[in-house]
């Protein structure tokens, strides 16, 4: 992961909603970025401690001609989302 762009100010939160996904050929500069999800979710279970919202956790996987990136929605669900590779640029 790259530590470099962790949060060093641990007093503040920032949320994690949307979900992006950022495209890179050298990994240092970003030249495209896509929402895969944003939005705020309904809980199932209320009052759970430790929830920042948004999905968490995210990883992907390539399998065929499809992106999938599967993530956490509040401690509650996995989710994906699936992306055509063509529609990356």
């Amino acid at each position: 992961m790259a530590t470099a762009f962790d949060n060093a100010d641990k007093r503040r939160h920032y949320g994690r909603d949307p979900l992006v996904l950022s495209v890179s050929n050298d990994g240092y500069r970003f030249t495209s970025a896509y929402a895969l999800r944003c939005g705020k979710q309904q809980y199932r279970v209320p009052n759970v401690k430790g929830r920042g919202g948004g999905p968490q956790y995210p990883n992907l996987s390539v399998y065929g001609d499809k992106l999938y990136v599967m993530y956490s929605i509040g401690k509650e669900d996995i989710a994906v989302t699936i992306v055509p590779l063509s529609a990356i640029k």
